[in-house]
């Protein structure tokens, strides 16, 4: 499919479905720090073991910055290496002297480049669904997560799978493509990430 196709499809998908882009709202209130330990917590799990993980997760955090944390505290903090990786990782990688919550209030001013400063942060992979996922609903900045049901509804349309290609279609189509990654969520899976606002 060449980039016109692409455009169309993707904007008669938009407009079709756009009622549906509704944003999660369900890390509002949380620090950048309790955001990132619950979306590392998002891992390959169903709802409830993902809403047991992400709930220990924060109680050993315990409302601390996560460069607060000692490397034995990271290592026990999640149960898949991946996890542990990416979080010591953040934390070793912050300049010195700098919390997370405040690098990302500072990570945010320069949107367009802050998912690739937080990817090198983090050492992960360019099509990390966690990452993003803290990128799209906590940094609210340009991201589009792609699980197995968003790829699947992706390939169905014959849209572009990786990440990068897609936040370029969006933008290209002047769409927001925070509000197209909740649109195929919505539209891909019934999943929900368990609800950890706080008022």
């Amino acid at each position: 499919m060449n980039n016109y196709q692409e455009h169309q499809v993707l904007i008669s998908f938009w407009n079709t479905h756009k009622t549906q882009a509704k944003h999660f709202n369900w890390l509002q209130g949380r620090t950048y720090s309790e955001a990132f330990v619950i979306c590392l917590g998002a891992g390959p799990w169903k709802f409830e073991r993902r809403k047991k993980i992400q709930g220990e997760a924060l109680v050993k955090l315990n409302k601390r910055d996560i460069s607060c944390l000692s490397d034995s505290q990271v290592q026990k903090m999640f149960p898949l290496k991946w996890q542990v990786k990416f979080l010591s990782a953040a934390i070793k990688n912050l300049p010195i002297g700098t919390s997370f919550n405040s690098w990302c209030a500072n990570l945010v001013k320069n949107p367009n480049s802050a998912r690739y400063q937080l990817l090198t942060l983090t050492k992960a992979s360019n099509n990390a669904k966690v990452i993003s996922l803290f990128c799209r609903d906590a940094l609210k900045i340009p991201s589009f997560p792609i699980d197995r049901h968003v790829k699947r509804k992706l390939i169905e349309l014959n849209l572009p799978t990786d990440e990068d290609a897609m936040i370029t279609l969006c933008q290209s189509c002047k769409l927001n493509p925070r509000d197209v990654a909740v649109l195929f969520v919505r539209e891909a899976s019934d999943m929900d990430n368990p609800n950890w606002r706080v008022e």
